[in-house]
């Protein structure tokens, strides 16, 4: 890599085993890829041919970094990236949702032109491919009314979705970096930085759109985001009382002494939890050609859908 460019933002990705959603994703960030960015990409040692597909990547100058080895999970590699950036600022990259890219260069020149700020982070779409009943579903309201309440002192803290924030390099010290204990990464470290009253602005544009497929964390690992959700909840005194469609949930109180309590009583009484309660999911990479062509058609798709629904209103920083 050329250390004498002067990179004004990082983008990082973490990846494993998603080359066929790699292929898809990823050209629109190489293409979109200014010349004062960088895109750093944290492999977790994936064995179906993406450390060859990155290798080339970076020999054709598409992409600046990468490494491919086996992690601890996607916290693991998001922090190994973040410390891998050269940028003043970083945004963080999945390797199976849609990006605006132009909203994405209007956050960071706000960035630039701010450095008192520490975080950025915006709204957000959802597509379900694993839910032919649930397509479109738009709860950018949901974390824009939670940073709301954060940022006029109504909430101690706040859920600020992963997918769309943005952070200054220098500011690391002060933000840390993500929980490696943790599957669901992004509701503890919002929840944490907001904590620690972090300058974080909102923008009220639609920065990503989620979609949910056979492999998302959030689908592989619900269980564990559920249960994990309660102890931020209690940890941080987190609780919301804003109506939630996403498919993470924060819990009002008493939803989670309810649940704690049923925890503690099948764990006593039977050593295990309901199945008809919690269902366990396997950890299963799914990689079938008809699961690629459907992700691959539901992106172009979102892709023009973010982009749509992105121009109606002006762009604004809140």
């Amino acid at each position: 890599m050329n250390l004498s460019r002067n990179i004004k933002l990082s983008y990082v990705i973490t990846t494993f085993n998603k080359l066929s959603y790699l292929k898809v994703t990823l050209p629109y960030l190489v293409k979109a890829c200014k010349d004062d960015e960088e895109i750093i990409i944290v492999d977790g040692g994936s064995t179906d041919g993406t450390f060859e597909f990155l290798k080339n990547l970076f020999n054709e100058g598409k992409i600046h970094q990468f490494i491919s080895e086996k992690d601890k999970g996607e916290a693991h590699g998001t922090n190994k990236a973040i410390l891998m950036a050269n940028g003043e600022l970083i945004k963080i990259i999945t390797d199976d949702d849609v990006y605006d890219y132009e909203i994405i260069h209007k956050c960071k020149e706000f960035m630039l032109i701010n450095p008192q700020v520490d975080v950025i982070a915006g709204n957000i779409l959802q597509h379900n491919l694993n839910n032919k009943k649930e397509q479109y579903v738009i709860f950018s309201n949901y974390f824009e009314n939670e940073y709301v309440k954060w940022r006029d002192k109504i909430q101690n803290n706040c859920f600020l979705c992963g997918l769309t924030i943005m952070l200054r390099r220098t500011s690391l010290p002060l933000l840390g970096l993500f929980n490696t204990n943790l599957k669901h990464i992004d509701i503890e470290y919002s929840v944490r930085i907001t904590s620690l009253g972090a300058n974080i602005m909102f923008c009220n544009k639609s920065v990503s759109l989620a979609i949910v497929n056979l492999n998302s964390n959030s689908f592989l690992y619900q269980d564990s985001y559920n249960l994990e959700n309660l102890k931020v909840s209690f940890f941080y005194n987190y609780f919301t009382s804003e109506p939630n469609n996403y498919f993470y949930n924060p819990y009002s109180v008493k939803e989670s002494i309810k649940f704690l309590l049923f925890k503690f009583y099948t764990k006593l009484i039977f050593n295990k939890p309901k199945k008809d309660f919690l269902i366990e999911k396997k950890t299963i990479r799914y990689n079938s050609i008809e699961n690629n062509n459907l992700f691959e058609n539901a992106y172009l798709e979102c892709l023009n859908y973010i982009k749509m629904n992105n121009e109606i209103d002006e762009i604004k920083f809140l």
